[in-house]
């Protein structure tokens, strides 16, 4: 017999979000990334300069579906040990010009992320080496913002 999903029940009132017009789905997703979302710069393979990341990190991933459906933006699942249990999660990232444009669409309804949004849309994208002005300003933004999961994780000592 297979077990009940438990998270199926909260899902019946966002699924409605798929039947709203795009503006009013703009502000629930400004207002959803506004609460869990993270904007980060972070190295990744290939680009040792540094990359704009936008990411979202729930334990809903139809949510995380949706928003994938109107942003754009892929869908990962992922898992790890937490307390002695096993926690299944997903990731909603987007890299580069791609995660420059969500922010442009959904930093009308930014308020505690607006101004990093603002700055993050600022920044010249593009693959690979990038002039020194350009390299020193994500430098500074990096370290104005710095990515609260992987930072305060370390201050802590964890």
């Amino acid at each position: 017999m297979p077990l009940e999903n438990p998270i199926e029940p909260r899902l019946e009132g966002v699924a409605v979000v798929a039947d709203w017009p795009i503006e009013w789905k703009r502000a629930y997703w400004g207002g959803y990334f506004d609460g869990e979302g993270c904007i980060s710069i972070g190295k990744t393979t290939g680009n040792k300069y540094g990359q704009l990341i936008v990411r979202i990190v729930s334990r809903d991933m139809h949510s995380l579906a949706l928003m994938s459906e109107a942003i754009g933006g892929s869908v990962e699942p992922a898992k790890r040990i937490w307390r002695g249990r096993l926690i299944h999660y997903g990731m909603w990232t987007m890299y580069g010009r791609k995660a420059q444009d969500a922010l442009k669409i959904l930093s009308p309804y930014l308020i505690t992320k607006k101004e990093r949004a603002l700055r993050a849309c600022s920044l010249a994208i593009g693959r690979g080496r990038v002039s020194e002005g350009e390299y020193l300003k994500r430098l500074q933004f990096a370290q104005e913002w710095p990515n609260f999961h992987r930072d305060s994780a370390k201050s802590k000592g964890s």
